[in-house]
């Protein structure tokens, strides 16, 4: 039975690419602290981890901030592109396939989970759903899609 990626391999794969966009746009100054940021981040949410990064980055080189908020845009973007996919998968999938979904996207989008509680959540849904649903779902949706803890 093919399982889906795990929730970690696919954040860990996701913030590669993030991580490479950031650190070409960003001044190495900006990199050193976004870095001590997540570095420090423990049992923060997204939201303070954004927060603090944003509050960093408003002390840097305008350049420097004027990449980063092109970078949140990008990110901002992606985000209501990966939306408008799964609202055009939803009505596809079976009631099973639905359930599962909402239940994702709603783990991704709480705000008061940090990382590493979405990570679990998000492998716990990875590992309890049936070959029949995991098929229907990456048949409509990437796995980056269904299983990122970055948005």
């Amino acid at each position: 039975m093919n399982r889906l990626p795990s929730p970690i391999l696919v954040l860990f794969l996701v913030g590669l690419v993030r991580a490479e966009e950031v650190q070409e746009s960003l001044s190495s100054a900006a990199n050193a602290a976004i870095a001590r940021i997540l570095d420090r981040a423990g049992d923060k949410t997204m939201e303070q981890i954004r927060s603090e990064i944003d509050k960093a980055v408003d002390g840097l080189d305008e350049q420097t901030q004027k990449s980063h908020e092109e970078w949140k845009k990008q990110v901002e973007q992606d985000e209501r592109a990966r939306m408008q996919r799964i609202r055009e998968a939803l009505p596809k999938l079976s009631p099973q396939a639905q359930q599962r979904l909402i239940r994702i996207v709603l783990v991704q989008q709480n705000g008061k989970f940090t990382p590493k509680e979405k990570q679990d959540l998000l492998k716990q849904i990875s590992f309890t759903l049936d070959a029949s649903i995991q098929k229907e779902l990456s048949q409509n949706l990437s796995e980056t899609d269904l299983f990122s803890v970055l948005y």
